[in-house]
């Protein structure tokens, strides 16, 4: 069982915006800036959200 969700969730959501600017960097993609904006604006509201949901299911636990 892993006590650190909020830690993991927030390297995937680095790991995820660093591949998308090393895709658009490289031309694997060929988005517009407005369309980088406007899909990293909403992935990371959906981190945001998914953030708040993990946190509320952490309970603090005291070190031994």
């Amino acid at each position: 069982m892993n006590n650190e969700p909020v830690a993991i969730t927030g390297a995937l959501h680095a790991f995820v915006v660093a591949l998308i600017g090393v895709a658009k960097l490289f031309g694997w993609i060929h988005w517009t800036e407005d369309q980088t904006a406007a899909v990293l604006a909403t992935y990371g509201s959906f981190i945001g959200l998914t953030t708040i949901v993990v946190r509320s299911k952490v309970t603090p636990v005291g070190k031994s």
